[in-house]
């Protein structure tokens, strides 16, 4: 783990760096724990910087503007403990993302915040809440003009629905994320349309599309290997 290597050199920010990637690859393959793990070290990381310029810059490098690394982080990690069901620790994690949004007013980590906030109520089985985060998600990755987030903004609201037992507008709210990711340039997270329409169509009593809709999940999966699409 290279990540590991540059933890025992002098050089932290290739340790934040290498850490960062390893916990995104986590969670695209929903490797919860794993995800947990490298976020939380990446943080500790982050808080033993010295608060220099030089420091800052090669964070600003590594992270991306106008992403921020620190309301990014707490975001990720905070997704991470709820999947493993530490969700009170979780929420924690997401109010320091919140609170630091607001001190910098930086519409991505808002949009990005929002989003993951919306997939936190979802695995806590929170319609409600799903369907209220996923749409401000939604509005502010509009005014930033992400296309392919906003249709899964789009797919957390149905998903919300379909918590609610509202499946025709789940169905909707699903079919429309789906229209519009299709639009832009990117096929991440695309199995995750076809495994909601295959739930909600299931639901509905149409096993032949939910049949349908499940085999387009596994196929998709297979191409990108998400693991938790393949189970």
């Amino acid at each position: 783990m290279l990540a590991y290597h540059y933890a025992k050199s002098d050089n932290p920010e290739k340790v934040v760096q290498y850490l960062k990637l390893s916990g995104e690859k986590a969670m695209g393959h929903y490797a919860s724990k794993e995800a947990y793990n490298f976020y939380q070290e990446a943080i500790h990381t982050f808080n033993r910087l010295p608060d220099t310029a030089q420091h800052k810059a090669s964070l600003l490098e590594i992270f991306g503007f106008p992403l921020n690394f620190y309301s990014n982080f707490c975001t990720y990690y905070g997704v991470s403990l709820a999947y493993t069901g530490n969700l009170e620790h979780a929420k924690i994690l997401f109010k320091k993302a919140y609170d630091f949004n607001d001190k910098i007013n930086n519409i991505v980590n808002m949009a990005t915040t929002e989003l993951f906030y919306s997939i936190y109520y979802l695995v806590n089985a929170s319609g409600e809440k799903t369907i209220e985060h996923a749409q401000k998600s939604c509005q502010y990755f509009e005014i930033i003009n992400v296309t392919w987030c906003i249709g899964l903004s789009h797919n957390l609201m149905g998903y919300g629905y379909f918590l609610l037992g509202d499946l025709d507008t789940a169905r909707r709210e699903t079919e429309k994320g789906l229209s519009i990711h299709k639009e832009s340039t990117t096929i991440r997270r695309l199995p995750t349309y076809s495994v909601y329409l295959s739930m909600v169509h299931y639901e509905m009593g149409d096993y032949e599309k939910a049949r349908q809709y499940g085999e387009e999940a596994l196929a998709l999966s297979k191409i990108q290997g998400v693991l938790d699409k393949l189970g």
